[in-house]
């Protein structure tokens, strides 16, 4: 029998550090021959099998390491695959270059005294986390060097601008006056207060009889876990299994890391999770949760029950609690549905990069981003705007605050609030 030549090959998850690859041809599955070294090396728990992307599921390999697998080592075009930006990791070079970043971290961390198995475990060791760290830095420079060379990938998304034109997104901007506080951190001087940007528009909004609340995401990974724990965590779907992790609020409080365990699927988060269980995600959402009233009594029903995903997804806080339950309070039922059906589809693909702020009067709500003069959108930001237009469709604007002496013919002046709308 003639032996696969693995002309056709796919990569079953971008987002693995050692990628593993189907031939279509064969249906073997398989790692680059370039990951070898680090693999064996740094990452030998990763290499008896990959998970699918879509779908989560494990996946064995079967053929081991084979030469010229990956697309770069075949010579064929390379695809950037960025990942989201997360605290300390908001660059690009972060963002794009991840995979690199990582395995030239292995590499100089061996070269500095380093013993790769301890890398795997993050011993707290400190004389370990000294080399880390030294490893971490030097990785940085040798991969933007890299970058400024020859651009391995090109940075291809779309710029502040082209959004808000894209999807029409309604900016008002205002004037503040910008200062220093004793820290050093740009705050804006009004009424004889020092505000940050938020507080700030807050307190223009609530000139307008608007009440406010302070969002970003977390609240509405309240919002999530308490009217979706239940279909998330059924015990008769077989994909659920027991995962453990460091309890949030015991670390939150101390450091500690005292684990729990919860009932999670194995694909949980991803597309192919909304997929497999389209027909329970469809019947949970029933005739009840069409009313206000009844979304609010299930949300206090429901809050105990969903301490367990709530722990796992950081939505445990009970000022986020509080906050998620004002949004029900303010949105429509349809509203609600809409956020929890958005989230469900694609969680970790779309939890990050909410709204700043929740604006309501009377029946009258919009969500805003706040942004200093200078400020640009992040990419979960700009993939919110656009799911937003796609499938939320809430009333959603940005506020932009300049400085004063920079931008004196703004009609959101607030000596001049009373001439706009945000609704």
């Amino acid at each position: 029998m003639e032996k696969c030549a693995h002309i056709n090959l796919r990569c079953i998850n971008e987002y693995e550090l050692v990628r593993k690859y189907r031939c279509d041809d064969c249906g073997a599955v398989m790692m680059c021959a370039c990951d070898e070294e680090i693999g064996t090396k740094f990452l030998s728990h990763q290499l008896a099998s990959g998970t699918a992307l879509e779908s989560q599921k494990h996946i064995p390999v079967s053929a081991g390491f084979v030469a010229c697998v990956c697309a770069e080592c075949r010579g064929l075009p390379i695809e950037p695959h960025p990942v989201a930006a997360i605290p300390g990791r908001t660059s690009k070079i972060k963002r794009y270059y991840w995979r690199e970043l990582a395995f030239r971290e292995m590499k100089l961390y061996e070269q500095y005294g380093g013993k790769p198995d301890h890398y795997i475990f993050e011993m707290d060791d400190t004389s370990e986390n000294s080399i880390i760290g030294k490893a971490k830095n030097q990785a940085l420079k040798d991969i933007k060097r890299l970058h400024s060379e020859a651009h391995k990938y090109e940075y291809s998304e779309k710029s502040t601008a082209q959004v808000l034109e894209e999807y029409d997104v309604k900016v008002i901007n205002i004037n503040g006056e910008y200062v220093e506080d004793e820290d050093r951190k740009a705050k804006i001087k009004y009424q004889g207060n020092l505000l940050t940007v938020e507080e700030y528009v807050e307190a223009i909004l609530h000139e307008q009889g608007y009440k406010t609340v302070q969002l970003e995401s977390s609240p509405f990974h309240v919002l999530f876990a308490v009217f979706m724990w239940m279909v998330i965590q059924d015990p008769a779907d077989p994909q659920v299994q027991m995962a453990g992790f460091g309890e949030r609020s015991a670390y939150e409080k101390s450091r500690e890391k005292n684990p729990i365990w919860v009932p999670l699927p194995d694909d949980f988060g991803s597309p192919g999770y909304s997929k497999r269980r389209a027909l329970e995600i469809e019947r949970h959402f029933s005739p009840e949760m069409e009313d206000k009233d009844n979304l609010l009594w299930l949300f206090d029903y429901w809050v105990p029950y969903s301490e367990g995903l709530r722990q796992y997804l950081w939505a445990h806080r009970e000022i986020d609690i509080e906050k998620a339950r004002k949004i029900v309070e303010v949105l429509s039922p349809v509203s609600i549905q809409a956020i929890l059906r958005y989230l469900v589809d694609d969680y970790w693909g779309r939890y990050i990069g909410w709204p700043d702020l929740l604006a309501y009067r009377d029946n009258d709500f919009v969500l805003i981003e706040v942004k200093s003069s200078k400020d640009k959108l992040s990419e979960e930001q700009k993939r919110w705007i656009a799911g937003n237009t796609e499938y939320l469709q809430l009333p959603f604007s940005i506020f932009k605050v300049h400085r004063k002496n920079a931008q004196q013919g703004h009609p959101a002046d607030p000596k001049n609030a009373a001439r706009f709308r945000v609704g």
